[in-house]
């Protein structure tokens, strides 16, 4: 973490990175492929929260996420990167269309 409302993935295939670095996707298009949220209190309910408000920007190789307001102390935050199968593709991420179910997605959980 850079600041109180900044995060950093580092750990994104370089290929990827660069891919996704060339187009121009705006905040909701992010939210799609890689949302930032904030843990309930009920984990079952995690899959209805909204995602945490905020900017994605690249900076030294890295994708930085920058919340609209500070993550909080001692709370819980999620965050999911979803992949892409084989035969889909970004926009089929982020117009929801999924192809043979659900998508697979990578979740890292982090404290501030």
């Amino acid at each position: 973490m850079l600041n109180a409302n900044t995060i950093n993935f580092g750990n994104i295939d370089y290929n990827t990175l660069a891919n996704l670095h060339q187009d121009s996707l705006n905040t909701a298009e992010w939210q799609a492929i890689l949302p930032v949220y904030r843990m309930p209190a009920d984990t079952d309910m995690k899959d209805f929260v909204l995602p945490q408000p905020g900017k994605y920007a690249f900076k030294n190789n890295q994708l930085i996420f920058s919340a609209d307001t500070p993550f909080l102390g001692h709370s819980l935050y999620f965050a999911r990167y979803y992949r892409l199968h084989d035969e889909s593709n970004a926009w089929d991420v982020m117009k929801g269309k999924w192809k043979r179910g659900t998508p697979q997605y990578v979740e890292c959980t982090f404290t501030p």
